[in-house]
């Protein structure tokens, strides 16, 4: 973890004042998750929605370190903040640079737009919601599939694959593609749960509120469909005690 320049906090602040709703709450996120990459840098930039509308947002750049394989690889990344941030999710983009092309999957589309359950929940649960968290998450997303591939150069002959990009994985099975759907929205179920029960042991919390027992609802009704899914898959894909646990080799 580094520390952020003084100058480069001040020009945050001062960006977020003209435009955003909750400055603060932008300004401690955006500030902790430069401080924990280093590699990624901010700046103001126009954004165009898909409507059409154009906006100028707080657009953070750089890399996102993912371990694949044993390697440490840098996926270019964007996300652009929106101006009712923590209420709304982040946008998030892989965004390849020369030499590379978007590798389209369970969670990025082909133009990189980044999809997942924990950016849907997010405005039900903005204030659990962070970048931060979001990015541990998507660390562990893009370990187990690469957003990126290396573009072949035209009328030449394949090349060994590069240190710097990752070669290209097999999609999943269409079973195995529902079970690793399934333990995604564990993994945003149970990051809700955990952070929960933490609070109720710190403030002496009574009772759950009715949000609570309808996310471990939903949490129980996954854990029973990924058993019915993963039935006659072996026992290598059968439900684990620990929540988001990959299958064992």
């Amino acid at each position: 973890m580094a520390a952020v320049q003084q100058r480069v906090l001040n020009w945050l602040y001062s960006v977020l004042t003209s435009e955003y709703r909750d400055v603060n709450r932008t300004y401690n996120d955006v500030a902790q998750t430069l401080s924990h990459y280093s590699s990624l840098a901010p700046r103001t930039d126009v954004y165009t929605y898909e409507n059409g509308a154009s906006a100028l947002l707080l657009h953070i750049s750089g890399t996102l370190p993912v371990t694949f394989r044993g390697t440490t690889y840098r996926f270019p990344i964007a996300l652009w903040i929106p101006h009712a941030y923590p209420h709304e999710a982040p946008l998030v983009y892989v965004t390849p640079v020369e030499g590379m092309m978007v590798r389209a999957g369970q969670h990025v589309d082909p133009q990189g737009k980044v999809y997942h359950p924990y950016l849907v929940g997010w405005a039900e649960y903005w204030d659990k919601s962070n970048i931060l968290d979001f990015l541990a998450i998507l660390r562990d997303v893009f370990a187990k599939e690469p957003p990126v591939i290396s573009r072949q150069p035209q009328n030449a002959p394949p090349r060994p694959q590069s240190a710097a990009i990752p070669p290209p994985i097999p999609p999943l099975p269409p079973n195995q593609y529902q079970v690793q759907r399934l333990r995604d929205w564990q993994l945003m179920i149970g990051h809700h749960l955990r952070r929960r029960s933490l609070l109720v042991m710190q403030l002496h919390i009574p009772q759950p509120s009715h949000r609570d027992m309808r996310m471990a609802h939903h949490y129980l009704r996954s854990l029973h469909k990924l058993d019915i899914i993963t039935a006659d898959m072996g026992p290598q894909y059968r439900s684990h005690p620990m929540v988001g646990h990959t299958p064992r080799k």
